[in-house]
């Protein structure tokens, strides 16, 4: 591959890449995870993480950086492609690049590190970015994953439970300490950003629903795989796919998709459910999703 960042930017915009986006908690680890053994999809080696590439796209000036750690993971910690990324980014910057062409040099190299056509790569975060994914990469398709908020919100409360029994709850974690209110309009605009871009172009962009994922995940997937121009490869999907649980009994990340077993009631009560569904109630009804709670009379 040649060192000429321009050469690479523009090659790369031909790329097809699959972006993962959505709200926190909303299955798009394990829609990624199932996804990544899609022969179209699978790099050499199944190892994924959150990029956050749209958010730093100057973690790829220094990989030595902690910042920088993510990168590398995804490269599969391939020297030799680190190296040249660190190489081709620097020159993108020092000749008055831009941060989409980083994204793109990035992306051109790590699929060949990878091995694959078409990069696949989860980052809830790049919700936020969706603006910019479009500019990079044209042809790029994007799965953005939902989730009834209530549900989400009680997964918030459960993962900052799990962190501080694990002794891991850090300051990085405050986004787990919203507020009912604060929740719902961090939600609200999420599924503003979504629901938006699915209805201007819905080629590019499909909003995944949580609830349908896991009621059904062979006919959800194989609905995914059509809009995104793919064989449905139900044995490689599935088969590889075990199951395990956290300590309270819900799926790990990274395993067989199943059934929603658990209840929002185990760590929410009425009263903060019934404020999270008055202010989201607006990007409720766009998703589909009735309220849990009665309202008061």
């Amino acid at each position: 591959m040649t060192d000429d960042w321009r050469a690479i930017s523009e090659a790369a915009l031909a790329l097809e890449p699959v972006f993962v986006v959505g709200v926190p908690r909303s299955g798009t680890t394990a829609l990624r995870s199932t996804l990544d053994h899609h022969p179209r999809f699978r790099a050499r080696e199944v190892r994924s993480i959150e990029t956050r590439i749209f958010v730093e796209p100057d973690a790829t000036l220094d990989l030595g950086r902690p910042e920088a750690a993510r990168l590398r993971t995804f490269l599969l910690d391939d020297d030799d492609a680190a190296a040249r990324l660190e190489r081709t980014a620097r020159a993108v910057r020092d000749d008055g690049g831009t941060d989409d062409d980083l994204v793109r040099v990035f992306f051109a190299i790590a699929a060949a590190a990878r091995g694959v056509e078409r990069p696949l790569e989860k980052t809830p975060r790049h919700l936020d970015h969706l603006d910019a994914i479009s500019r990079a990469f044209p042809r790029a398709q994007v799965l953005a994953c939902t989730r009834h908020p209530v549900d989400v919100y009680s997964s918030y409360r459960k993962k900052k439970i799990l962190k501080e029994r694990q002794g891991t709850l850090t300051e990085k974690h405050r986004w787990l300490d919203k507020s009912p209110k604060g929740f719902a309009r961090k939600y609200t605009g999420w599924v503003d950003a979504m629901t938006g871009a699915a209805k201007d172009d819905p080629r590019r962009l499909r909003v995944v629903r949580y609830e349908d994922l896991t009621a059904d995940p062979r006919a959800l997937l194989r609905d995914l795989c059509a809009f995104l121009g793919e064989a449905f490869e139900e044995h490689a999907l599935f088969d590889a796919l075990t199951v395990e649980r956290d300590s309270f009994g819900s799926p790990r990340p990274g395993h067989r998709i199943v059934p929603n077993e658990k209840s929002w009631t185990e760590f929410l009560d009425e009263a903060d459910a019934r404020k999270v569904e008055k202010h989201a109630a607006g990007a409720m009804a766009a998703l589909g999703y009735a309220p849990y709670v009665r309202r008061p009379d």
